[in-house]
């Protein structure tokens, strides 16, 4: 008894973390839901079945505007959604400052301060100075 209790358990863990599972039902509900309303519709187009009087009640210029507000609703709602996942982009990427370096750096040559050069990249990094030095000696005669 004890095995079938942790099986279930198992299993029902299994569903609430299967990736496929929700996706795959839901569409299987909104085929369900198009194969349902299709049928109505088609009973009421053939004269089968009378639709509701407040189902009819609207004309074309109506829907039309139903739908064109539904459609400013749902652009409006996408703009506010890209617009917070840019504004979160944003700040988590100032989490990573110039100081975080990758691996790789880990076996560069050390160098004196002198020998530094200081790029347009780096410049705010090294105190705001701007110096761009010749990379030979020849140059700077």
């Amino acid at each position: 008894m004890r095995s079938f209790h942790l099986e279930a358990q198992w299993r029902r863990k299994a569903a609430r973390t299967n990736l496929w599972l929700v996706p795959t039902i839901e569409v299987a509900v909104a085929v369900g839901l198009f194969a349902v309303t299709y049928a109505l519709d088609r009973a009421a187009n053939n004269g089968r079945i009378t639709p509701p009087s407040w189902a009819i009640s609207g004309t074309a210029d109506a829907a039309r505007q139903i739908l064109t507000t539904l459609a400013a609703a749902v652009i409006t709602v996408v703009g506010v959604v890209f617009s917070i996942v840019i504004v979160t982009l944003a700040l988590a990427s100032t989490r990573f400052g110039p100081r975080i370096r990758s691996g790789s750096t880990a076996g560069a040559r050390r160098t004196t301060p002198s020998q530094r050069r200081t790029t347009p990249a780096t410049a705010p990094h090294e105190g705001g100075a701007l110096v761009i030095e010749p990379l030979s000696p020849e140059l700077s005669e």
